[in-house]
Parts: structure tokens; C-alpha cells; sequence
């Protein structure tokens, strides 16, 4: 009897360790960043994009700093990877203190984690481990791969092959601003879960409003302004993720515990598409769409929307599972009936198909379409029920769909 293996797929994250950095390994962010800026120099002026072959030419030079070989090796490949975003900056280099190396460079034991300076001499780091991080890298099936060191963090990137299964079913999710919201076909029935991001809107607009007051208070301090507004950006970012990572958990656990596959939208040029617009109309994915035209205030929330964010971790965190997860087309999601495919009218939040009488929440109605795009196969039954999802049975909606698309007998 053979046995066939579960198929598997490769999941990457990575495990950030707090510590407190000493003169020795501030002198050697130092070091790092100056040998990394001469590569940079070195790749520009010898018009290199290769890191092999930055390595190979620049490797003589960089020696100078005396330093383990792995960090000319690190700061090539830094290098390389600069030139390639050339675009964001003029003249690239780098400003903040950091180091990179491989796997065959340092070594984690317990709480410490052991890198090179010199051939033979090595700096011990302790790392501050909680919870999270003792019961990660316990897991026998991880595989380390390069760390980066800053001065406040120690961030270990980690794989395994985590084992996938077959779905039960699919759960469709339309992301939202202030929620995302899923939809589930199980039996013939059709249940609906969402998810609040009301905390996300909150934070942007408190945040833009701070940085608004400090623009108008500190107009002639640049040094000053600068630094409230590094304070604000990275207040900003790290409340937003920590919202965002507990809801993207919170939608593993129920998508895992029921089995089910997960199926976003793609909305990768959604920002694009935003601000390119001309006489009401929009060419989404290459489809015309009749738009209202977006104010201002409208199109600075749009554009500081952290969706591709909230479905990265959604992914990555469903690769460390074995959870399968699709993007589909978004096309006019929100606009068409799931029973008939009609064209629905919204009022708000709520929808109505004139065609079916099918009365459903905006967001939930595009979840189901997504999941219908992704699967169209699907047949589904909605009970009448006080919920805000659904109001009306489509038993009648059936119905009544037959006597239009009804061919007259000869």
C-alpha cells in the first residue's frame, strides 16, 4: 500500500528579538555602513548591477576594513540590492546603522545569539525572548536563514515546509476600509463574518491630524519638524501592524479550525487607478467603470490605505499553516446580484437587486462574488433572518429568475 505524502509549501517569516547594543557592536554598525556605501560607490561607478560580480570586484578594496569575509559578502549584496531601487533616490546610499548576515555567519544558542567582528572573534548578543519567540523556534522543522541586526532589534528570518491540505470549502473576503468581510457556502447556506478595522481609520486620521498641527507649529524648524515627523510615521506604522496582525490571526484561526480555503481580491492597481481619472471614469484592470469623482480628503485616505499590508500578513500567515490562498479579478464585485447577475442599486451600505429582490450588505455581497468568481459552481440558499447580510429569501428570487430567462414555447 503506498502512502502519498500531503503536498507541501515553502513558508517564510521572521522573529524580531529586542536587546540592548553595546559600544563594541555600535562601532561595527559603523564600520558596516561605510564599507556598504563603498560598494555602492564601487557598483555606480563600474556600472554593476551583478553581486557576484560586485563581489569579485570590490573584494580587495573592502578588505581594507579588516572585518569577517561574510560582511563583504553582506554589504555587496545590500549594495546591489540599492542600485536595483535607484529610482526612490538620486544618489543612493546608506544613512541608518544596520548589519546583515547569512546563515553560515552567526550561531543562535539559547538567548544568545553569536556573530563575527574579525576571523576568530566573535560578539555575543543577549537577546530578550517572550512567549512567541521561545515556542517559534522550538519548532524542530524551522530552517534559520539571514539576520539583520539594527540598534534596538535582532530580526532572524525563518522557513519551513509547512504541510498543505485539501479544502473543505472556500471563505471569500472583500476588503474593506474599515472592515474586511468574509463569506462561507456550507450546505447550501450561505454565513458571513466581519471583521472590524475601525481602529486602522481611527489611527490614520488621528495621526494625520497630528502631523498637520506639528507642519503648521514648527514651519520654520525643519530639524524639529522632521523629527516629530519620524516620530509620528513610525508611531503610526507600529500601532497600525499591531491592529492588522491581530485580525489577520484572528482569521487564520477560524478559516483553520473549519478547514477552509482562503480567496482575496486582487487590488493591485487600485491606488493607480484612484488618482488617474478623467470625466468620471475609471479603467480598472483595463474595464471602464463609471465613478463619482473623489474629493481630496477621499483620495489622501485611499492612497494611506494599508490593504496590501493586512493581506500580506493574511498570506504569510496562511503559508505557515498550509492554508491555501487565491486572488481573484474585483471587478465589479459590489455592483453585481449573486442569483441573477443583475446590476444592484445601493443605498449605503445596503443593496437591492431590482431584478431578484435580493437585499444585501454592500461588503458582505462582494465577498460572496468574489467567492462565486473564484468558484462558480457554487449554489447556495439564504433563509430570511433579521440579519443585516440578508433580508430576503431567494427561494423567490429562483423563481422568479426562471420566468425571465424563460424562453416563450413555438
Amino acid at each position: 500500500m503506498i502512502v502519498e505524502k500531503a503536498p507541501r509549501m515553502k513558508a517564510t517569516k521572521a522573529v524580531r528579538f529586542q536587546y540592548y547594543p553595546n559600544e563594541e557592536l555600535i562601532a561595527l554598525f559603523n564600520t558596516f555602513k561605510q564599507m556598504t556605501n563603498d560598494a555602492i560607490g564601487t557598483a555606480i561607478q563600474h556600472k554593476i548591477t551583478s553581486r557576484f560580480k560586485l563581489i569579485k570586484t570590490a573584494y580587495q578594496d573592502l578588505k581594507r576594513y579588516q572585518l569577517h569575509t561574510h560582511y563583504i559578502l553582506s554589504a555587496c549584496e545590500v549594495a546591489c540590492a540599492v542600485i536595483r531601487n535607484r529610482k526612490r533616490r538620486k544618489t543612493p546610499y546608506i544613512q541608518n546603522p544596520f548589519l546583515k548576515l547569512d546563515n553560515q555567519a552567526y550561531k543562535l544558542e539559547g538567548k544568545t545569539i553569536r556573530i563575527p567582528k574579525k576571523p576568530r572573534q566573535f560578539i555575543h548578543i543577549q537577546l530578550e525572548m517572550g512567549d512567541y519567540q521561545k515556542k517559534l523556534l522550538s519548532d524542530p522543522n524551522i530552517k534559520f536563514g539571514s539576520v539583520t541586526i539594527t540598534p534596538r532589534n535582532v530580526v532572524i528570518a525563518v522557513s519551513k515546509d509547512a504541510a498543505s491540505y485539501e479544502p473543505e470549502g472556500l471563505i471569500g473576503f472583500d476588503t474593506n476600509e474599515a472592515s474586511i468581510d468574509g463569506a462561507e457556502i456550507c450546505s447550501n447556506k450561505v454565513s458571513f463574518k466581519s471583521y472590524s478595522l475601525s481602529a486602522v481609520k481611527t489611527l490614520k486620521h488621528t495621526y494625520y491630524a497630528k502631523r498637520r498641527r506639528v507642519q503648521r507649529r514648527f514651519c520654520n524648524d525643519r530639524r524639529k519638524l522632521r523629527e516629530l515627523q519620524g516620530k509620528y510615521r513610525q508611531n503610526e506604522k507600529n500601532r497600525t501592524e499591531a491592529v492588522l496582525h491581530r485580525v489577520s490571526k484572528r482569521i487564520i484561526d477560524e478559516v483553520k479550525s473549519k478547514k477552509r480555503g482562503i480567496v482575496l481580491e486582487d487590488l493591485t492597481n487600485i491606488r493607480k487607478e484612484v488618482n488617474r481619472k478623467k470625466n468620471g471614469i475609471n479603467l480598472f484592470n483595463g474595464k471602464e467603470q463609471k465613478i463619482s469623482v473623489n474629493t481630496k480628503n477621499m483620495k489622501r485616505r485611499l492612497n494611506t490605505w494599508t490593504f496590501k499590508k493586512l493581506q500580506h500578513f493574511i498570506e504569510y500567515k496562511a503559508k505557515w499553516e498550509g492554508i491555501p490562498v487565491s486572488y481573484v479579478d474585483p471587478y465589479y464585485t459590489s455592483r453585481r446580484c449573486p442569483v441573477c447577475g443583475c446590476t444592484v442599486e445601493s443605498n449605503g451600505h445596503l443593496t437591492e437587486c431590482k431584478n431578484c429582490g435580493l437585499k444585501m450588505n454592500r461588503h458582505l455581497l462582494a465577498a460572496l462574488n468574489i467567492l462565486k468568481t473564484k468558484d462558480d459552481t457554487l449554489r447556495f440558499r439564504v433563509d430570511s433572518s433579521p440579519s443585516e447580510a440578508v433580508i430576503r429569501s431567494l427561494s423567490k428570487a429562483v423563481s422568479r429568475r426562471k420566468e425571465v430567462h424563460s424562453t416563450p414555447e413555438e
